[in-house]
């Protein structure tokens, strides 16, 4: 019988968009925040994403670069496939091709004898990060075929890109955070109307 506990419960769209986010993009420079396979791990840990702990998990304990990669490059395909839904443009095909082949790589469900009769339990596959990346796509997965997709966001701010669920009673939410991105936005298009206004006096001709 597999040793790994399946995972505590399951993943919700919040887990998804967090991941997404640990690429987090700024003005200067991005930031990865799963920038080793450890913090990624732990990450992954954190949210209840893997089936069960390092310890537990022998090729978890073993993972490395390759692992890393897997991981970069399914954030990046989630990434793309939001962007897409968002600014209502073809997402990339190869995006597609990764996120489909997270989901392959999923737990199945199959029966089980236990102490009261027959049960059904996770069966999971040979890699618990495969099995990981597969829970936080479903999420991503659900909205799309609920059709739930008029309340994901990316922040406004182009320098910013942070996904997100719009929960607001008006759904007119367009910052991650009004008091950073917003205020930001709000005080550029106000130099930006002070220059255009200082032009405007330097061009017009004096009576």
């Amino acid at each position: 019988m597999d040793p790994r506990p399946p995972a505590p419960h399951p993943l919700e769209l919040e887990d998804t968009l967090d991941f997404i986010n640990t690429l987090e993009h700024s003005r200067d420079s991005d930031t990865d925040h799963l920038p080793t396979i450890s913090t990624a791990i732990e990450w992954l840990e954190a949210h209840h994403a893997l089936a069960g702990s390092v310890a537990m998990a022998g090729p978890v304990a073993m993972a490395g670069s390759m692992e890393l990669a897997s991981i970069h490059a399914a954030r990046a395909a989630l990434r793309a496939v939001v962007d897409a839904i968002v600014l209502e443009r073809p997402v990339d095909p190869a995006a597609l091709a990764r996120v489909n082949r997270l989901l392959a790589a999923q737990d199945v469900p199959e029966l089980r004898s236990g102490a009261d009769g027959i049960v059904v339990a996770p069966r999971h596959g040979p890699d618990p990060i495969a099995d990981a990346l597969a829970h936080l796509a479903e999420p991503l997965v659900d909205l799309i075929a609920e059709g739930r997709l008029e309340r994901l966001r990316i922040c406004a701010n182009d320098e910013c890109r942070w996904a997100f669920y719009d929960t607001s009673r008006t759904s007119r939410r367009r910052w991650c955070d009004m008091t950073t991105c917003g205020n930001r936005a709000k005080a550029r298009r106000h130099r930006e109307r002070a220059r255009g206004s200082i032009r405007d006096q330097a061009v017009t001709p004096s009576g």
